[in-house]
């Protein structure tokens, strides 16, 4: 089993703590959300919004993200990742 797939490596622990730390945050932030979407029209109303909505979407991208790198070290732990050459695209269409 290599370094990568093991579920006693720090770097998966970290990752898996970091993803359930942002899921937490994501969750928290829908509810500041929606308290922020019900509450009367004001700035600071304005201003909740804005910032739990950002909350929201930069912890939602993030965990994806963590949950993607995830995926990939899984499959294929011992390959390094493809890049797609520049032909790449222009074989595909």
């Amino acid at each position: 089993m290599s370094m990568r797939t093991s579920p006693t490596h720090p770097r998966d622990r970290r990752a898996r703590r970091a993803f359930w730390i942002l899921v937490a945050a994501a969750v928290l932030a829908a509810g500041s959300l929606t308290g922020a979407l019900a509450a009367a029209p004001a700035p600071v109303t304005g201003l909740w919004t804005a910032a739990s909505g950002t909350v929201l979407a930069v912890s939602l991208s993030l965990a994806v993200r963590i949950l993607n790198f995830q995926d990939r070290a899984r499959r294929a732990p011992d390959q390094p990742p493809e890049k797609p050459s520049a032909g790449a695209v222009q074989d595909r269409l």
